[in-house]
């Protein structure tokens, strides 16, 4: 039985059934069925976002209770990191 795989960059690509429908070798590389590139990208953006607001967040309360324009200032720069990720994932 003969399947076919695609994926959203045209690579497309016919396989026997083995009964291995996780991986298969082409050549001298193993490749992975798991095409779907973009879920996994946009997974690590929010992860990423997530760490920055938490950080930020961090960064305004210590300047705000320490008084240090340092830390404010370090905080607007990863505001300008939080929308650059916002962008990046919509």
């Amino acid at each position: 039985m003969n399947r076919t795989c695609n994926n959203k960059s045209g690579h497309s690509h016919d396989h026997e059934n083995k009964g291995d429908l996780q991986s298969e070798h082409h050549g001298d590389t193993l490749h992975n069925h798991s095409h779907d590139l973009r879920s996994i990208s946009t997974k690590r953006l929010w992860i990423a976002l997530i760490i920055n607001v938490v950080f930020l967040i961090l960064e305004v309360i210590g300047g705000l209770l320490s008084n240090s324009l340092a830390l404010l200032a370090d905080a607007g720069h990863m505001f300008t990191d939080v929308a650059a990720l916002l962008l990046a994932i919509f």
